[in-house]
């Protein structure tokens, strides 16, 4: 007759039947000292069961392991053939590190890196190592660093073997085409001409800000946006800035460039980006109005946070006003490129685009001077 308990028995020495088979099971308590440690029967880990714990087995030999992170492993071979609670205790040994050996190998691996490291600086001071290698680790960095800094780039104590300067001015040549890079033979040096006057006009802008100097300000920002103009071929059609709050506006012209932007248009300057959220909007819009232009497009700069002023134009301004925000470095690109007009377009449309597609709620990052625009996960355009 067929047994109604069809279910694993928990008491001691408990049979029951299934079919025609009876089966006798008995009960193991596995103890461990620290406790928490993995239980491996037969070879596989049980799941979510760690000591102390109490396991239901039939008859039979079993291999036992127990585990813990931190402490040796012990292995056991149980023999389950008698009624009762069967205990198996487990002291678990801590896994130790001989401290001699373990200092050994630190001397040993220390003294490797010193030996590897001075082998390295020998060979790259005496030029040794492979120049592609010394250009692309050190060289490239420190003339990008140096030119954008102060315009200059000295090779002869960037590069110091002279076999090597000629390859490395070629180099950096050959892969920034764009640049208006002159190389000064005599003095072993590459040369961006008008990037050490724009570095030192920008920093008195940001120095009379600080002092609250206003009209050595407005003096600054008109040889700046001079020396935009004379870059651009754009003319100046104001010797001085409308004002209105903290806001300097100039009325720019940029002749050959009417079929790309809208022209003229207010090249406007911010004394601060701290500016309330009615000050500003009310600012700029006043100072258009006084400009007079029949279109919305303006280019915006700040001299201490741009990226703010970014937020607060596409918050505020965006999609009424067509502005733009440039910065330091978006001044410095447009100065440096032998093609400044086209560097001038490209970032403006870049913005522009960027604009958009954020709108349309799409995720948008520059790289690499390219707008990455994430449609859908995985999806992605480069404008």
């Amino acid at each position: 007759m067929r047994s109604e308990n069809r279910g694993t028995p928990q008491l001691r020495g408990r049979e029951y039947a299934e079919g025609l088979v009876f089966v006798k099971l008995f009960l193991l308590e596995l103890r461990s000292k620290p406790s928490g440690a993995e239980i491996i029967l037969n070879g596989k880990l049980l799941e979510n069961q760690l000591t102390p714990q109490i396991l239901t087995l039939s008859k039979g030999s079993y291999e036992i392991e127990i585990k813990k992170e931190g402490y040796n492993s012990e292995h056991k071979t149980v023999e389950i053939s008698r009624t009762g609670k069967q205990p198996i205790d487990v002291t678990l040994a801590p896994i130790v590190i001989e401290k001699s050996n373990y200092l050994r190998w630190v001397w040993v691996l220390a003294i490797a890196v010193l030996v590897i490291g001075f082998a390295l600086w020998y060979r790259f001071r005496t030029g040794k190592i492979d120049p592609d290698i010394q250009y692309s680790i050190f060289w490239k960095r420190q003339i990008d660093e140096e030119l954008a800094e102060s315009g200059v780039a000295s090779l002869k104590s960037i590069v110091r073997k002279q076999r090597y300067i000629d390859f490395t001015q070629q180099r950096y040549i050959e892969e920034n085409p764009d640049y208006n890079l002159i190389y000064n033979r005599t003095e072993n040096s590459l040369e961006l001409k008008i990037i050490p006057e724009f570095n030192s006009q920008w920093k008195l802008a940001q120095e009379n800000l600080e002092n609250g100097n206003q009209e050595e300000f407005i003096q600054v920002i008109d040889k700046i946006t001079e020396m935009l103009c004379e870059t651009l071929g754009f003319d100046k059609l104001q010797d001085t800035p409308e004002q209105r709050g903290n806001i300097f506006a100039y009325l720019i012209d940029a002749p050959e460039l009417r079929t790309k932007i809208l022209s003229p248009f207010p090249f406007v300057y911010l004394r601060e980006h701290t500016t309330s959220d009615d000050d500003f909007k009310s600012c700029l819009s006043s100072i258009v109005d006084a400009i007079k232009v029949n279109h919305s497009f303006a280019v915006l700069t700040v001299f201490d946070n741009a990226s703010l002023l970014r937020l607060k134009v596409k918050k505020l301004l965006y999609p009424q006003y067509d502005f733009i925000v440039i910065d330091k470095n978006n001044f410095r690109g447009v100065l440096m490129a032998k093609d400044p007009q086209n560097v001038f377009v490209q970032t403006i449309n870049m913005w522009w685009t960027t604009m958009f597609f954020e709108q349309s709620g799409c995720d948008v990052k520059v790289v690499d001077d390219k707008c990455i625009i994430e449609k859908t996960p995985g999806e992605n355009l480069q404008e």
